[in-house]
């Protein structure tokens, strides 16, 4: 049987292009140009090391997908420091995977609110005490 796999993000390739990763990380398609409604993943990338890219997976995975369509990259060096950018909006600072769904309500909240109307960033890495401020 085949089953359809939808890219939810697009990793540079070294040598020009993008590759386009399904929510499993498996490559679906290339691309000479970043889909507009994907988001540009930037992390490190080695061959035997894929818990970075797990967790960056996770994170688009448990943004609603009304939201999804706003990340214009996300960015991670290590699992715990992954961050991303909202085409109209803040940084948003995620930090690891764990509690990724509360995050994504809070992240939802905050967007919603006036407190964070005007933020430059906002820090969901602990859900129970988000944080917004400017630069």
């Amino acid at each position: 049987s085949l089953t359809a796999s939808e890219p939810v993000a697009a990793i540079p390739m070294a040598e020009g292009g993008y590759v386009l990763l399904d929510d499993r990380g498996d490559p679906v398609d290339e691309a000479d140009e970043a889909p507009a409604h994907l988001p540009v993943v930037t992390i490190p990338i080695a061959d035997d090391e894929t818990r970075i890219l797990d967790g960056v997976l996770d994170v688009i995975d448990e943004i609603p997908v009304a939201l999804r369509g706003r990340v214009e990259g996300i960015e991670a060096e290590t699992e715990d420091s992954i961050h991303f950018v909202l085409r109209d909006g803040p940084r948003v600072e995620w930090g690891s995977g764990e509690e990724s769904a509360l995050k994504a309500e809070v992240l939802q909240v905050l967007l919603d609110s006036e407190a964070a109307a005007g933020a430059d960033v906002i820090d969901v890495s602990a859900p129970a005490l988000p944080i917004t401020r400017d630069e």
